[in-house]
């Protein structure tokens, strides 16, 4: 019994190991995990290291822009970050592009 759980635990433990080094790529740690655990700790090392690596998306300045209108009323509005339009600050979703702000 002892000759099969050393391996076995060995096995994981790489395969664990494997899909932790996935866990900062677009593939993931489970999808790392589980290809570690069928195939090979190897063969999954090779898919997680082939895989690109997730960038962080820092969330989008909104800029805030004072227009007088021709009523000489004072409004405010944003600008899309993706299609740059301008919008009003109280929208949650460009009308033009379809961005949504959190």
């Amino acid at each position: 019994m002892e000759f099969i759980l050393g391996p076995i635990c060995v096995w994981v433990l790489f395969a664990m190991f494997v899909a932790d080094l996935g866990k900062k790529r677009v593939i993931g740690y489970w999808s790392v995990f589980w290809l570690s655990i069928l195939f090979s700790p190897v063969i999954g090392l090779i898919i997680a290291l082939a895989s690109p690596l997730t960038t962080l998306v820092s969330p989008p300045v909104t800029k805030v822009v004072t227009v007088e209108s021709e009523n000489d009323t004072i409004g405010t509005q944003k600008v899309c970050p993706d299609c740059a339009e301008d919008l009003k600050v109280a929208a949650l979703k460009c009308k033009h592009c379809g961005y949504r702000w959190s």
